[in-house]
């Protein structure tokens, strides 16, 4: 979590909107309580696992999370290939 890629950032920002525009469903995926359920996952992709990170992190602290993906893109480090 500490060294986000630009698609990383970018994945994250798609994931945050999503979850935004879903506000009256609870979210199964990705969600704070998937780590308890990943380790069923037969093929564990990447971003399975940055979304799990990033759900374990800032599950809890939304706005923590938003802030920092707030910061990252006031760098435009989003826009990097």
């Amino acid at each position: 979590m500490e060294d986000l890629t630009p698609d990383d950032i970018r994945q994250l920002i798609i994931s945050e909107d999503e979850r935004n525009r879903s506000a009256l469903y609870k979210r199964v995926f990705p969600s704070p309580e998937m780590h308890q359920y990943i380790k069923y996952v037969e093929s564990k992709p990447y971003y399975y696992m940055l979304l799990d990170a990033w759900e374990t992190k800032y599950g809890d602290s939304r706005e923590l999370g938003i802030a920092r993906l707030s910061e990252l893109t006031k760098l435009k480090l989003h826009l990097q290939p």
